[in-house]
């Protein structure tokens, strides 16, 4: 006798009018139900719905308008009018007007929705599996389809993965896409090339570092990650990194900070080399260690330069364009912003082993 509103209104109907037929006379819509309740239903092709329901309770149609036109609001009372009221709103209803008799004879009148008799159960979540086994695999045309439910243990919230091969027989692939969810570190996809041995992994927002998406090359040790633009207070939005060599960091800032907002970096490059020396023992490298890498592992830092956005001001030749710091010939090099309608920017140089300082002034 239930239908589902909005979604079954065309296919499903209730044998109405001999209910109707057998309750002549009758003063409200629900007394009008009870007759209907008692019949037995049938199904069929309607034009016009007169009733409908849920588990919960039961709404009469009191619109004289085709199906297509109607309203299928349940919460509009001037259209729909409920059935059953719940005990404990009965006892509200007459406690409220306990002082009027003949508010309590109507309410009597109303039919009322008995509270449940059966235990409430429970499933457990690792019965609730969408295929049988925890996946389903289809073949097509060189590719082949696996759908997972999503939260296997030993799956690791893997919902799809879609192999591409490069032949007919599916022996040579080309690419591997995956699809996960319900995942801590919020990875949405990984697309993996085994050809060109790339990785390409891409994450929710949410992530406290702000990450984005990665991407790792085996071939040339490199490896490139995207931020959320406006997710880190320091304003990275891409790092490009070639392991144990280089590192150049990109950053942009949606609202720059009030103070020293004309010395903003917008680009990082730091070089590495392989350390050859003890932590420091010729006092002219910085050593660090490398993520992911063994403590024991460790590479110089010869190198660090800094490139700072064009300010909006009237004299940018006096802010500070560029910044090189060189660990290993020990100087420290300072290159400003071109002046309005200039062909040269002034320049500093400044020597850590001889203390000479050398530049250049545009305009004197």
């Amino acid at each position: 006798m239930l239908i589902r509103l909005k979604e079954d209104v065309s296919m499903f109907g209730f044998w109405f009018e001999q209910a109707a037929e057998e309750s002549r006379g009758t003063s409200t819509l629900r007394q009008l139900l009870a007759v209907f309740m008692r019949l037995k239903p049938t199904t069929y092709h309607t034009r016009k719905l007169n009733l409908c329901g849920t588990e919960n309770n039961y709404w009469v149609n009191v619109q004289d308008a085709h199906i297509k036109e109607m309203s299928l609001d349940i919460k509009d009372h001037s259209k729909w009018e409920f059935v059953f009221f719940k005990m404990e709103d009965k006892r509200k209803e007459i406690s409220a007007e306990s002082d009027s008799i003949r508010d309590k004879d109507e309410m009597e009148e109303l039919l009322f929705l008995p509270p449940t008799w059966t235990a409430p159960f429970t499933v457990p979540s690792d019965e609730l599996v969408r295929y049988p086994g925890g996946n389903v695999s289809n073949m097509f045309y060189r590719c082949t389809v696996e759908e997972y439910t999503g939260r296997s243990p030993t799956g690791q919230g893997l919902c799809l993965r879609v192999s591409l091969y490069d032949d007919d027989e599916r022996l040579v692939l080309s690419e591997i896409r995956e699809s996960y969810a319900n995942r801590q570190d919020k990875l949405q996809q990984r697309v993996i090339f085994p050809l060109e041995k790339r990785v390409l992994e891409r994450y929710g927002r949410g992530r406290e570092s702000g990450l984005m998406a990665m991407e790792s090359r085996e071939i040339g040790n490199t490896r490139v990650t995207w931020f959320y633009t406006g997710s880190r207070i320091d304003g990275l939005v891409k790092r490009e990194e070639v392991i144990g060599t280089q590192v150049k960091e990109h950053f942009f800032m949606t609202d720059p900070p009030a103070t020293d907002s004309t010395q903003l970096c917008i680009e990082r490059t730091v070089s590495f080399r392989e350390s050859t020396t003890g932590p420091n023992d010729d006092n002219q490298v910085y050593n660090v260690a490398l993520a992911g890498e063994k403590e024991d592992k460790k590479v110089d830092v010869i190198e660090i330069v800094e490139s700072y956005r064009l300010p909006d001001v009237e004299k940018p030749e006096k802010h500070i364009r560029r910044k090189i710091m060189n660990f290993e010939d020990e100087y420290y090099q300072i290159d400003y912003h071109y002046g309005k309608h200039r062909v040269s920017a002034s320049c500093r140089t400044f020597n850590k082993t001889t203390g000479q300082v050398d530049g250049w002034e545009a305009d004197p």
